[in-house]
């Protein structure tokens, strides 16, 4: 967000400050009090602004939902990001607690909003701008991956010839099926998540650490 704001004038400032209040003002009430009892009208309240306002910025309440739910996960993930300057020592290890903190991201999000916004996003298709949100998050978690296996490698836990593209989207996608299958089913735990995203990674690494075994 500071990037983007140093990159606009006044007026397009001004409207990205009043895009994020919107979204912080809906969320706050989403997670207090959940969807179906927060009006679009208290919102407006809580945001200050006017019904018109609000929806020249959100045609919809949903369309809150998805937006607010998908910043706060990218924000939340892009902190993740950051923080991956020394990794564990095994590969292994680091590419699971990278794929771990990422579950914990959504583990701690209200199940039901994040079902909502996920099938809403779906709902859109390719090339709305829901599209155009969950892109934002899978390049922020593959360029996670990304950054890690260049680590490896640079370690020489790796081998310099891995193909790190081919890698890091076969991972993203088996976390990203995982992910789906995750939020589409309430009883369903992080846990067993996580142990087959497990079993998932040892696979793909398995033809680069065949030396090691």
């Amino acid at each position: 967000m500071v990037d983007q704001l140093k990159k606009v004038g006044r007026r397009e400032r001004k409207k990205l400050e009043r895009h994020d209040q919107i979204l912080t003002c809906a969320m706050e009430l989403f997670e207090r009090d959940g969807y179906d009892a927060v009006s679009v009208e208290a919102i407006a309240t809580a945001a200050d602004i006017s019904l018109r306002t609000l929806y020249n910025f959100f045609p919809t309440k949903i369309d809150l939902l998805r937006s607010g739910s998908t910043r706060k996960s990218r924000m939340r993930l892009e902190t993740i990001l950051a923080s991956l300057t020394n990794p564990p020592l095994d590969v292994r290890v680091g590419l699971n607690r990278w794929i771990e903190a990422q579950f914990q991201v959504f583990a701690h999000a209200d199940r039901d909003l994040l079902s909502r916004s996920v099938c809403q996003g779906l709902a859109q298709g390719p090339g709305a701008e829901a599209d155009q949100e969950y892109f934002q998050i899978d390049s922020v978690a593959q360029s996670g991956l990304r950054l890690l296996l260049d680590i490896y490698i640079a370690r020489g836990a790796l081998p310099p010839d891995v193909e790190v593209g081919a890698l890091v989207r076969l991972i993203f996608a088996a976390s990203n099926g995982e992910f789906y299958y995750w939020v589409s089913r309430p009883d369903e735990s992080v846990d067993n998540v996580l142990q087959r995203m497990r079993s998932h990674i040892d696979i793909a690494l398995r033809p680069y650490l065949l030396a090691d075994n």
